[in-house]
């Protein structure tokens, strides 16, 4: 799934410990602008991996921020 509108400050574990409740993660990567652009930069869409347990809403609350997957 794609989570977006977390600012880069929050880390991955925060993320993890969030998206935790809704299921096993596998990993968390940056999505990054593709090669059309001319830099490879992350453009704030965090990318997660995960296995689902239970239904997650389409926004969350991580550190404080209201992130939307």
């Amino acid at each position: 799934m794609r989570v977006a509108s977390l600012p880069p400050e929050v880390v991955d574990n925060t993320l993890k410990m969030a998206l935790g409740a809704f299921g096993e993660i596998r990993d968390i990567q940056l999505e990054i602008w593709p090669n059309a652009y001319r830099y490879r930069v992350s453009n704030g869409v965090r990318v997660v991996s995960m296995s689902l347990a239970k239904y997650i809403p389409s926004h969350v609350v991580v550190a404080g921020y209201r992130a939307l997957i």
